[in-house]
C-alpha cells in the first residue's frame, strides 16, 4: 500500500483523539468548501444571461422571464446536439432526465419503495396480532 512508511504508530488514547479531532475539524472544512463551491456554482447558472446570449434565447422561443445562464448554456449544448455533436445530445438527454437509465433507475425506486411499504405493512400487522400479556410483577 502506498505511504503505509510515513504512518506514525499512535501511542497513547490522548494522541488518538486528537489525531481524530484534526480529522474530523480537516474533514468540516472540506465538506464546506465543496458546498461552497455548489453554492457558487448555482449562483452563477441562475444569474441573468448577457444581452448578447440573449437574442439566440429568444430565436428558440424562450420567454424572456427564463432567461439565465442554465438556459443559455442548455440552448448552447442544443445548437450543438443539432449539429451533430454526439456528446452534447447525450447531455441534454441525461440533464432532460428522460435516458433509459434514469427511467430505470427510477422504475426500481418506484418498486422497492412499493415493496418496503408492504414488508411495513407486513410487520405491523404481526406486531398487532401478538396478544397483550399482563406481567406479573409479585413474584417475591
Amino acid at each position: 500500500m502506498a505511504g503505509k512508511d510515513n504512518l506514525k504508530p499512535v501511542r497513547t488514547t490522548e494522541e488518538a483523539r486528537e489525531r481524530g479531532r484534526n480529522g474530523g475539524k480537516k474533514s468540516g472544512e472540506a465538506r464546506r468548501k465543496k458546498r461552497d463551491a455548489k453554492s457558487a456554482a448555482r449562483l452563477i447558472l441562475n444569474l441573468p444571461s448577457t444581452e448578447s446570449l440573449e437574442a439566440n434565447l429568444e430565436a428558440l422561443g424562450v420567454k424572456e422571464e427564463d432567461y439565465t445562464n442554465m438556459v443559455a448554456m442548455m440552448a448552447r449544448a442544443f445548437h450543438k446536439a443539432m449539429a451533430g455533436d454526439v456528446s452534447a445530445m447525450s447531455f441534454l438527454i441525461s440533464m432532460s432526465g428522460t435516458s433509459p437509465s434514469f427511467k430505470m433507475e427510477e422504475q426500481r425506486h418506484k418498486k422497492f419503495m412499493n415493496s418496503s411499504a408492504v414488508k411495513s405493512d407486513v410487520i405491523d400487522e404481526w406486531v398487532s396480532s401478538i396478544p397483550d400479556v399482563e406481567v406479573d410483577n409479585n413474584n417475591e
